[in-house]
């Protein structure tokens, strides 16, 4: 299990994503921003094997 804050990290992460996402269609994610959020959520999916097929979205994104 992980701690608390680094869950609520990750939630975080992902939900301001998708309100950025959602809030202009077509909207461009700064690079720098979504590699650290990869990182971070490589390090949680260690601890959620289950979260992995999801990073592949991120990972598209980022060398896309």
């Amino acid at each position: 299990m992980t701690t608390q804050t680094k869950w609520d990290r990750a939630k975080t992460l992902v939900t301001e994503f998708l309100k950025d996402l959602e809030e202009e269609a077509g909207t461009q994610l700064e690079f720098k921003r979504l590699e650290k959020a990869v990182g971070f959520l490589c390090h949680i999916s260690r601890t959620y094997p289950t979260m992995f097929p999801y990073l592949k979205g991120f990972y598209n994104t980022l060398n896309g």
